[in-house]
């Protein structure tokens, strides 16, 4: 097996906050329609939101150590709490809840990682 090397967990970063650019637009979509009435549970468009989420997490799992370098930026827990926040609001079948667990947790978590991500990117 070849060692993922610095270049490529910076590679892959790039990646993440290009990709999460969409997702944030995607989550607002969401939450908007869960509002509205649009979107109802089940809901194929949450379960394609959340499937880029977890490949977010998967992919920050194994990149945190050069994201975080020299200090910590992105905190671990911010993630948990924000992904807990989703689930539970998931769980309870309420999409006011998701709205808000998507504008009040999700969105900002993945700004931040964007925004420390971005600064590989120049």
């Amino acid at each position: 097996m070849q060692e993922t090397t610095r270049e490529d967990k910076i590679e892959a970063i790039i990646g993440i906050c290009r990709y999460d650019r969409k997702l944030i637009d995607a989550l607002g979509l969401l939450a908007d329609d869960f509002r509205s009435g649009r979107e109802t549970l089940p809901s194929e468009f949450l379960g394609t939101v959340m499937q880029g989420i977890n490949w977010t997490v998967e992919v920050l799992n194994q990149v945190m150590d050069v994201l975080n370098e020299g200090e910590e930026k992105i905190e671990k827990q911010m993630i948990n709490d924000a992904l807990v926040a989703f689930n539970d609001a998931f769980a309870a079948g309420d999409v006011d809840q998701i709205a808000q667990a998507i504008d009040a947790s999700l969105v900002p978590c993945l700004e931040q990682i964007c925004q420390v991500g971005e600064e590989f990117d120049s």
